[in-house]
Order: structure tokens, then sequence, then C-alpha cells
């Protein structure tokens, strides 16, 4: 900095590197060499020399205001404005952390129907005439349902006859045991003197399957084994169908009483199978039944219906 003719010494300061802030460090250090250039003309105070006359330093001056327009026209070329010089010499900004992406969940799917669901079956096929109406039976079961102290928040929102004349009832109800066990609390609303309720079970997926070579138990005085004979003596003896819900008990395949005497014949079960996997098991293997160890499991072929006559 230059007063009344004297310099005071420049302290070095360091700069960052952008462009503009580069062209600026030039022309500071083109002043310290122009002043350089200057005759050392301080005296310290305890020097009786006289001090020296002032120097002129205007064209020192003169030649400093010249490259410093230099300088600037050169700078001013580059950038458009200040605020571009601000730009180059500021840091680029860190990327800010962009927030957690949120796992991507699907819709909950609505295909079909995941209402809670049971089957009501009847003793023997209800006749469709005296079946009651669809609107008659769901009005009756919420009837009895909404007046019962533990049930009253089950409701019954439609109903179904199957092929098999069984009654599937689907609800709004916090689990199928739980609408089983309101419906058998009001079995009074599905039961008249044509229509007797055998059980209520819940809407599961069956399997059936034959079993071949057993012996009939048929002979000249004594009818072929019933069905719950034949359940009882499988379940006795092979764990593999004691493990089984049985839905539909053993049931001769052909009429035993067409059969001739200590024959052997074949069998159908059905039991439940939600996945499959107990007929994957059974398929192949062996059951033990009267004495016969080599008892074949077998899928279930439906019998060829006889061709009807013109």
């Amino acid at each position: 900095m230059m007063s009344g003719g004297t310099v005071s010494a420049l302290q070095p300061i360091l700069y960052p590197t952008s462009p503009f802030e580069n062209n600026l460090l030039k022309l500071l250090q083109s002043i310290r060499t122009e002043i350089k250039e200057i005759p050392h003309i301080t005296t310290p105070l305890h020097d009786p020399t006289p001090p020296a006359p002032n120097i002129d330093v205007t064209p020192v001056v003169a030649a400093i205001n010249e490259k410093f327009e230099d300088l600037k026209r050169e700078t001013t070329s580059s950038l458009k404005s200040f605020a571009d010089a601000v730009k180059l010499s500021a840091p680029a900004p860190s990327p800010s952390p962009s927030p957690p992406s949120k796992p991507k969940t699907s819709p909950p799917s609505l295909k079909g129907n995941h209402l809670p669901q049971a089957v009501i079956r009847y003793q023997g096929r209800v006749d469709p005439k005296n079946r009651p109406s669809f609107v008659n039976l769901v009005s009756n079961l919420n009837t009895s349902l909404h007046d019962h102290p533990k049930f009253s928040h089950v409701r019954v929102v439609g109903v179904k006859w199957t092929v098999a004349s069984n009654l599937l009832v689907h609800a709004q109800a916090p689990s199928p045991s739980a609408l089983i066990a309101a419906l058998e609390a009001v079995r009074p609303a599905l039961t008249d003197q044509q229509m007797i309720i055998t059980d209520i079970i819940p809407n599961a997926k069956w399997s059936r399957v034959t079993l071949s070579h057993v012996y009939t138990g048929k002979g000249p005085n004594s009818p072929a084994h019933l069905p719950e004979t034949i359940h009882e003596e499988l379940a006795t003896h092979n764990p593999s169908y004691a493990r089984l819900t049985i839905r539909q008990p053993p049931s001769w395949v052909r009429d035993p009483t067409t059969s001739k005497d200590d024959q052997v014949s074949s069998i159908s079960f059905t039991f439940e199978d939600p996945d499959g996997s107990y007929t994957h098991q059974l398929l192949g293997s062996s059951l033990t039944a009267f004495g016969n160890l080599r008892c074949s499991v077998k899928a279930w072929v439906p019998p060829k219906k006889p061709p009807q006559k013109s």
C-alpha cells in the first residue's frame, strides 16, 4: 500500500486456485516486482542521517494501472459476471444423501374369496324342492348369530349348495374354526325334518384315492365289510392312514354283493389334502388291510357311466 511516496511491506497471502483468483495473484506478484525496484527510502529513527528526498513513483503506479486494466479485460472476456467467478472459486457442493428408498410392496390381491368358509353336511341327499332359498337361509342364520351372546360378531355373507348336497357357507369371522363354532351354536336355524345335519367341517381341499386288493369279507353267511369296519382296520395298522383327516370313509368301488365269496376288490376314501402332499406320499405305496400287506394305493379314476339306451 502506498502513501506519501512510501511503501509498506506486503504480507504474503495464499489464494485459492480458481481462474479469477489466479489472475488476481498474478497481478499482485507484478505489483510486488515493481515495488522491489523502488530504492529503500526509509531510515531508522536512531539514524542521525537526514532522510533522502521523496522519489516519484508515478511511473510505477501508471504501469501497475495499465497491467491491472489488461488483466481485467482478460478476465471479463472469459467470465460473463462476477457470479461466474464466485461459482468457479466455490468448492463443489457435496451430494446430499438421498433418502432411503421404501421397499416396493404389491397391493393385496383381490382375486378369489378369502373369507372363512365351512361346509355343512346333511344326512343323505337333500331334495332341491325342500331346500330353503338362499335369502331365507342367510337371513335366519344372521338373525340367530346376532342374538347369540358369543357369536354376534359373525355374519354370513352367502351360501351355496354343492353337487354332493352340502351347504357351503361364506362368512365374516375371525377364522374357519370360529365360523364352525358359531354355526354349531345355531344349528336349529339349519335343521328341520327334511334336513338333518351330519357335521360341520372347514372347506378344505380334499383328495380321493383307490386302495386295491382288499378282501371283501363276504362269505356264505356274512356280508362284505362295512365302511366303519374298513376304516378301523386301516387306522389300526397303517400310521400313514391314521394321520389323515378322513372326510368320506372307505367304501367299495363296486357293489360287493355282486362279487364272489372270499374275493378281493377295491375301495376308495376321501381325506383333507390342502396342498396335495398326502396324495403324493400315498400313491404307489402299500397299506395293510385284513391280513393283506400289499394293498396298493392308486389314483382315483371315476367309474365310467354305462351308455344310455336309446
